[in-house]
């Protein structure tokens, strides 16, 4: 507004004068009578008790700070735009790596040993991949020889002629052979986890009590157990085998019991060859003691090793005495006769010789042998 129509008026009105009054100097916003918004800047005169202002419209002051504000904005949102594409990019190059690295060691811990990181760059993340890479072709050629160890092993265990049952620490069944499945009746879908006393029960052939399993041993003192003599197994069926067997503890590197592996074999027939063979030595030696002639058995150096008891009854002398001791010339005195024995010794063609015997107390009477070569 115009000057003159300011001066002599009251402006105490005016929103801001009184502000301006008591801070005598500074920068405020003034609404004047026209309704005009007003920038002034005010000072007190000390020369002369005036309040002194000057003012401007504030659309005029602010516009070119208007234009400034609304360039810096623009300034600073592309600032901001610049800074996101920055940060989008190095996520792209450093977090899509990483997330990649740790798919692929998800993937490895669940057995994918075949599985390569396929990060390529030259950064940090990118050693590391590598490293994860070679890593993972060692574990994989390690893992592969194992494999191969233990189908080997399987197929070995499978193929070998012996019964084979392996347990773990608590005594329960891991693995079951086919031998082992027709020895006891079971198979093997049937025991693998069940305790190896189900399956496995022995007693003696002599008492028929129970006999303890061996496994039970080898787990509590950690040795190597073998069964007695005259053990049977009783089959699924009831029915009883001869066997004959061992049970080891099997241990890891620091000598921790893992389990127990046992292995037994049938013996039925060899135990029935072996009784009807001893049915017969008892028979022969029986034939042998009680035969009313005398009867010798020479080795091939011609030492003596059985005389029945018609020998030792009728010369006088025993087996230990005829091995320690020269008999032949106590017998044979006479050189002649003497030769005539070794002849008879000599060509064992089973001819019957007549000899003249002196016998331990001194008296010589008339015998008859023949040698037959066995």
């Amino acid at each position: 507004s115009a000057p003159e129509h300011w001066i002599g008026r009251n402006v105490n009105h005016v929103k801001g004068i009184q502000d301006a009054l008591q801070a005598g100097e500074g920068i405020s916003e003034l609404i004047t009578s026209d309704g005009v918004l007003r920038l002034a800047s005010y000072v007190t005169s000390k020369q002369v008790p005036w309040l002194v202002f000057v003012g401007v419209d504030s659309d005029i002051a602010f516009a070119n700070f208007s234009r400034f504000l609304q360039f810096g904005v623009l300034i600073s949102v592309a600032l901001l735009l610049v800074v996101i594409l920055l940060i989008w990019r190095m996520g792209r190059n450093i977090l899509r790596p990483i997330q990649h690295l740790v798919f692929d060691t998800v993937r490895f811990g669940q057995g994918d040993f075949q599985h390569r990181s396929p990060v390529r760059s030259r950064s940090e993340i990118g050693d590391l991949a590598r490293s994860f890479n070679h890593m993972a072709v060692q574990v994989e050629a390690h893992a592969r020889s194992l494999r191969e160890r233990e189908e080997q092993l399987f197929v070995t265990l499978q193929s070998i002629g012996d019964a084979v049952i392996v347990t773990d620490p608590q005594g329960r069944i891991n693995f079951i052979n086919p031998v082992a499945q027709s020895l006891t009746g079971w198979a093997e879908s049937e025991v693998v986890g069940r305790p190896l006393s189900e399956v496995f029960q022995i007693i003696s052939e002599d008492t028929g009590q129970i006999v303890e399993n061996p496994t039970e041993r080898v787990l509590r003192e950690g040795v190597v157990v073998g069964l007695a003599n005259h053990t049977a197994l009783i089959r699924r069926d009831g029915r009883q085998l001869s066997i004959e067997d061992s049970a080891a503890p099997i241990r890891d590197p620091q000598q921790q019991i893992l389990g127990v592996v046992l292995v037994f074999h049938d013996v039925s027939a060899q135990r029935a060859a072996a009784s009807q063979i001893q049915i017969q030595q008892e028979l022969l030696q029986t034939m042998f003691d009680h035969l009313p002639v005398m009867l010798m058995h020479l080795n091939r150096q011609g030492q003596p090793t059985m005389v029945n008891k018609a020998w030792e009854y009728i010369l006088g002398w025993s087996l230990h005495e005829a091995q320690t001791q020269d008999l032949l010339t106590e017998t044979y005195p006479d050189p002649v006769e003497r030769q005539r024995v070794r002849l008879l010794i000599e060509q064992a063609n089973a001819d019957w010789l007549d000899f003249r015997t002196r016998v331990r107390d001194g008296r010589v009477i008339d015998t008859t042998w023949a040698h037959v070569r066995l």
